[in-house]
């Protein structure tokens, strides 16, 4: 389990270093990141989970294990950078 998640984010960097940074503005660079690494680490974790004899599920299960992960790492930087940026209460003189 813990060999499929580290492939899984060497994989995900690996495609999102292919990516031509030069030729690519930023906001398109974060979109083809974002859509592309999932698919990646998705695909890396699948094939060790079906090495052998043994199947042990399909595609879209990794899929959708990958893209919760990154639903909620996002809700939690999300919710850290909301708690950074409130302003302290006044002091009353």
């Amino acid at each position: 389990m813990v060999g499929q998640v580290l492939v899984g984010n060497m994989w995900s960097l690996l495609v999102c270093s292919a990516l031509p940074e030069e030729l690519l503005s930023d906001n398109a660079f974060l979109c083809i990141a974002t859509l592309v690494a999932p698919f990646a680490c998705a695909v890396a974790v699948w094939l060790i989970g079906n090495i052998g004899a043994e199947k042990e599920g399909g595609f879209k299960w990794a899929l959708i294990g990958r893209l919760i992960l990154i639903g909620g790492c996002m809700l939690v930087v999300n919710r850290q950078q909301s708690k950074e940026r409130r302003f302290p209460k006044p002091t009353l003189l």
